[in-house]
This record gives C-alpha cells, structure tokens and sequence, in this order.
C-alpha cells in the first residue's frame, strides 16, 4: 500500500516500525524512550540513504509516538482504530519517559531533515510529493513535531514523563470534582 498520508504512521514503513518496537516493549509497563530509539541505522541525518530505506520513518514514528502518549489517544499508534488499540502491547504502557538528550538529538534531527527536504525541493518539485497539498501539509505536520519537542525540552530536570496512567486517572478524578 505504501503511503496514505502525511505521517510517518500513515506509512507501511511506520507501522512495521511500530510492529519492530512492540516485540521490545518491557513487560513491567515502564517504557524508555532510549528502549525504543536504540541501536538505529537510520539515525545518520546527513545522508540521503540508508540500509533499511527508513531514512526519515523511524525518528517521525519516534515523535508520532510521544504525541499520541501525550495527547493520550495511543489508539493513533495502530491506524485510528480504539477498539483494536486495546488489544496491543502500547497500550499495556503505564509509564513511558525519556531523556532530555535522546527528546533533543530527534528534534535536531527532523529540523535537519526539513531543512534538506526544503533544500532538495528546489530541485525536485513537492520533494517528491505527487501533490502539493501533500508537500505543504507534511512540512506542516514536521514543524508541529518540532514544536512539541522543543516544548517538552523547555521542561526542568533530565528525564522527560509523557505519560504516566495513575497520574493521568488522578487528574481526571481531580477534573470530575471540580464539575
């Protein structure tokens, strides 16, 4: 099928990287981001191939990730479907973290990928898009990615939370006395 969207996770490639990370999802619930980023080919962002084809898919699965645990619709990790979400490991995450570097070494990352997409448009019309909406609309969605990150980093401290389930049952409880 290849590619019906904008997004990494609307990509064959992004959703067998999702299938490649679930097989190393820690069974006590506590997820790393480190756990997940590791041991990557792909992470190479100055050069324009790499031995697996997944020159951009993994850091974008990456972020596309830890938005939808921030957002909490994890359900975005296996193609909108909610219903199905339930039943695979992501959603078994209770606790899911990362270090400072490894948030600031993927933002740097798809700032550099953007930067050299915009580069390469110049010579090859969208970069290659079939459509300029879609052209537009993935350096729409690269720059939001870019954004959030930069915003997690402005966070104190080394470890980054983007999602905890008791901490968000409790601000939900906390959300349904104030109603």
């Amino acid at each position: 099928m290849g590619c019906w969207g904008i997004k990494a996770l609307e990509s064959d490639e992004g959703l067998d990287i999702i299938i490649e990370l679930e097989k190393i999802l820690p069974k006590d619930g506590h997820l790393q981001l480190e756990k997940l980023s590791g041991g990557s080919k792909c992470w190479d962002a100055y050069g324009d191939v790499c031995e697996d084809g997944k020159v951009h898919t993994k850091p974008m699965v990456l972020a596309e990730v830890i938005m939808a645990y921030l957002d909490g619709e994890q359900y975005r990790l296996y193609g909108g479907s909610d219903k199905k979400s339930k039943e695979m490991n992501f959603a078994k995450i209770t606790q899911f973290e990362g270090k400072r570097k490894t948030v600031m070494v993927i933002r740097n990352y798809l700032k550099d990928m953007l930067r050299r997409s915009r580069e390469r448009s110049k010579e090859y019309q969208w970069n290659g898009w079939l459509k300029e909406e879609n052209w537009i609309g993935w350096q729409g969605h690269v720059e939001n990615l870019i954004k959030r990150l930069e915003e997690l980093l402005e966070k104190e401290g080394d470890a980054i939370q983007f999602w905890n389930a008791g901490m968000q049952r409790a601000e939900k409880k906390q959300m349904m006395k104030l109603e």
